[in-house]
């Protein structure tokens, strides 16, 4: 599902928007996790570490 190129829609998607968040998160220090629930749909959960004190921000 996070590999580029992957999409479930048809037409013109392209399938990297869930990539790229995939690609930034794991470059911060963060994840993404999926879920699907019972009730229909999918629960996206993003990870993404404190920064600590005396950072920087970019």
């Amino acid at each position: 599902m996070f590999e580029k190129g992957v999409s479930t829609k048809s037409g013109t998607a392209r399938g990297y928007g869930l990539h790229l968040v995939s690609q930034f998160l794991t470059r911060w220090g963060g994840s993404i996790t999926v879920e699907n629930l019972t009730t229909g749909g999918s629960r996206f959960t993003l990870y993404l570490p404190k920064r600590a004190h005396g950072g920087t921000s970019h």
